[in-house]
């Protein structure tokens, strides 16, 4: 199955795919679904971050006046980003100027501001970026700077971004942990039950089915009627048990 024809159909609303439909996907194929069902919905949250966590923390922190250009300059190349338009969402875009200066990439603003919240927003965004144009290998680094973030929606989006990663480096079991890390955080956001499905699911790829037996149970039990209920139940009839 090729990458344009998964994208057509989560793009046609198909997007309760069978998860014996998926566990058929090659595991390169297998990323390219999550990253459409699944990164989107990130997105959406890290915009959350940049419209309400940056406006509120970057006030607060040491480097306010670094943190203000930051912000800045990350508010300028959001469009891009929102647009679709990665590429120049991550290099910047040099045939606009905004005050006589061109428009800066996501990638320059995490080199000079990675210390700051804003910049760590922006490296999710770029990380986010070069998921979505199927470069993990380069969305990596920016996960790993946006998981030092403050704000617990950033670092929801920043473990499961590291985890796609790892899946598509073939290591699953790493993968399943970081699921389970981003569902933790985002359990008091109301945001547990797609990681923990996520985590189970990689937990039982690799092979550790006590550990998905685990973890689907525990998702059934919060919310028998959750969106993952019957992917839970049909993961736990695989390694040869019930929810009762």
């Amino acid at each position: 199955m090729q990458q344009e024809e998964l994208k057509e159909r989560v793009e046609l609303g198909q997007q309760q795919k069978t998860l014996e439909d998926i566990s058929q996907l090659k595991l390169g194929e297998r990323v390219w679904y999550w990253v459409q069902t699944h990164w989107r919905l990130v997105a959406i949250l890290g915009t959350v971050v940049v419209g309400v966590g940056v406006g509120i923390v970057y006030w607060q922190i040491s480097e306010k006046k670094r943190a203000e250009e930051a912000a800045a300059l990350l508010a300028r190349i959001y469009a891009y980003y929102d647009n679709s338009d990665y590429e120049r969402a991550l290099y910047g875009d040099t045939t606009k100027t905004v005050r006589g200066e061109p428009i800066r990439g996501l990638v320059d603003i995490v080199r000079q501001y990675k210390g700051t919240e804003p910049g760590k927003v922006a490296a999710f965004y770029a990380g986010s970026a070069y998921l979505l144009l199927g470069k993990i290998a380069e969305a990596r680094p920016y996960f790993e700077i946006a998981a030092k973030a403050k704000a617990p929606l950033l670092l929801v989006g920043a473990y499961a971004g590291l985890a796609a990663c790892k899946e598509d480096e073939g290591k699953i079991a790493e993968a399943a942990q970081l699921y389970e890390r981003a569902a933790a955080i985002g359990a008091p956001l109301g945001m547990a039950e797609r990681y923990r499905f996520f985590a189970a699911y990689c937990y039982e790829l690799a092979g550790n089915a006590p550990k998905a037996v685990q973890l689907y149970r525990q998702l059934l039990q919060e919310n028998e009627f959750s969106d993952f209920a019957n992917e839970a139940k049909a993961g736990l009839a695989r390694l040869g048990t019930v929810f009762e």
